[in-house]
């Protein structure tokens, strides 16, 4: 690969990043996305993204992003969601929403004149007189080159994969697994040193989901219905006021590292209506089925078990019983990037860092706070890349 210039790079190929660089190359910019993995769509992929009209800020970006979107003929359901699917892959009804939204901006970028350049990794940041001009890049197997450009948005995602940084930041939750992208890894916080980049909420907290531990899908359902137990058998979440997200956070701060377990009986199963979810998710392995609620207690050595049953009011002759064994995963980070209202990254003093924009989860928390929203939704990130864009746009005119 040679050495090249752009008028903006985008570095991570995520949700943010791909439309941001959408809004850019729509703009009349020339736009290279960079994406260190062979896949793009990041985080997304692995999530229950929420994009819906009574999920949207009021107010004229808002507005501005559902344009955009139909004007490429991107559209969603009041919901999306891609049912916790790990990779994109085809089911009966056709791609994952998830998928198809991700194709259909890389189609938009392609066909407004983008590139995106998979594999290729970003190694720092090109800074000339305080100001960034541009990226050095290393493709899978290859040497450097650079790409010299005004404007740089860092879309790299959050740092849930990076273990030093929530070893650093997040010590309570030290030795947890993650299920959020694999290029989460905090990346970006190595190319900014130098530049004094103001950063904010870092030690805040994250968001959980629960990994079911037989197949390592997270966010299985119906998490928010069953009894949880401890290793030991011991209550610490019931279906009465939990939902998966709350009942993921405790038990990453009860022990970060341990196995839990989510238990139905079959008379739950159905005042609940969950036989169809249930028996999906025995024939993929997820959860097991016994007899007998000792069984229960023999397989896991659950030796709490029963004390919590007569705490929660779960029959101890209701088989057959529904166990699936999950841990606590960290799905995203709060803390991150300082930015102005046009997603410029900020120093220190508070002063903006020409040449640098930033949108999505490596966006601090304050940036979408403003939005009512936390770092892992979709939508406040959209928000993010298009404000990102427009101020791209009226700096380089």
């Amino acid at each position: 690969q040679q050495d090249m210039e752009a008028d903006a790079v985008v570095v991570g190929a995520g949700h943010a990043g791909l439309f941001a660089a959408l809004c850019l190359a729509d703009g009349g910019k020339k736009v290279v996305v960079l994406e260190k993995t062979g896949l793009i769509g990041g985080t997304m992929l692995r999530s229950c993204a929420l994009f819906g009209p009574d999920m949207t800020p009021r107010g004229a970006y808002g507005d501005a992003v559902y344009q955009k979107l139909g004007e490429r003929s991107i559209e969603f359901e009041p919901y999306v969601r891609n049912e916790h699917m790990m990779i994109p892959v085809a089911a009966s009804e056709g791609l994952s929403p998830a998928y198809a939204f991700t194709s259909s901006l890389d189609d938009g970028i392609r066909r407004a004149g983008g590139s995106i350049l998979l594999n290729t990794e970003c190694c720092s940041l090109v800074v000339e007189g305080g100001a960034v001009t541009g990226v050095t890049a290393r493709p899978l197997g290859q040497d450097e080159f650079t790409i010299k450009a005004p404007a740089v948005v860092l879309a790299t995602g959050g740092w849930c994969r990076n273990a030093d940084m929530v070893k650093e930041n997040l010590p309570q939750y030290a030795g947890i697994a993650s299920c959020c992208g694999v290029g989460s890894t905090g990346d970006a916080y190595q190319w900014l040193e130098g530049l004094d980049a103001s950063c904010s909420y870092l030690d805040s907290d994250a968001h959980f989901y629960p990994i079911a531990k037989a197949q390592a899908i997270h966010g299985f359902e119906p998490f928010t219905l069953p009894h949880n137990v401890d290793a030991s058998g011991k209550l610490f979440s019931d279906h009465v006021n939990d939902d998966y997200a709350a009942t993921a956070r405790l038990a990453a701060k009860h022990d970060p590292k341990g196995t839990y377990y989510a238990i139905y009986s079959n008379g739950e199963v159905d005042e609940y209506s969950l036989r169809e979810s249930i028996d999906g998710q025995i024939r993929s392995g997820v959860t097991n089925v016994f007899d007998r609620f000792e069984d229960i207690v023999a397989e896991y050595d659950l030796t709490d078990l029963e004390e919590s049953a007569r705490t929660t009011g779960l029959s101890m002759e209701d088989g057959p019983y529904y166990v699936t064994a999950w841990a606590p995963a960290m799905y995203s980070t709060y803390g991150g990037l300082d930015l102005d209202e046009g997603a410029r990254v900020t120093a220190k003093d508070g002063a903006v860092i020409r040449g640098l924009y930033a949108a999505g989860e490596i966006a601090g928390n304050e940036a979408f706070r403003a939005m009512g929203f936390y770092g892992g939704q979709l939508f406040p990130s959209l928000t993010m890349a298009m404000n990102a864009s427009e101020s791209i746009l009226a700096d380089f005119k």
